[in-house]
């Protein structure tokens, strides 16, 4: 699925212990495997190395989701919920699902939080 060629990239998990219920657990994973996918796809380019960082937390009432790698970061003409890619769309509308917040920094590669409340509903259809 990804070349990996002469790639030396670490995957860094700082994993808390998070209870979810399945409404939420899917699109979690779901974020989770996009944001990472990308990270391994697009963040280093011709052979470079680097760190891809996954963490989870629930503090108090909210949970972080943080994907960060260190990598070339996104291109200068990226603009959150304009992007344009199919992925990054799913993303958020995944988050948009779970009715929680997508924050975007590009300082020192790519960094994408997600939080959301422990006392999400779904939404019924």
């Amino acid at each position: 699925m990804f070349s990996r060629k002469a790639k030396c990239i670490d995957l860094e998990l700082d994993l808390g212990k998070l209870y979810l219920d399945i409404d939420r657990a899917i699109p979690c994973g779901l974020i989770i495997n996009e944001l990472v996918s990308n990270a391994f796809k697009h963040a280093f380019p011709d052979g470079k190395s680097g760190k891809i960082f996954v963490h989870l937390k629930n503090k108090l009432d909210n949970y972080t989701i943080e994907i960060k790698d260190n990598g070339i970061g996104l291109p200068a003409e990226f603009e959150s919920g304009k992007n344009g890619t199919l992925g990054l769309q799913l993303v958020q509308d995944l988050v948009k699902q779970i009715e929680g917040t997508l924050e975007t920094n590009r300082a020192e590669g790519t960094t994408f939080k997600v939080v959301f409340k422990e006392d999400f509903r779904p939404i019924a259809s």
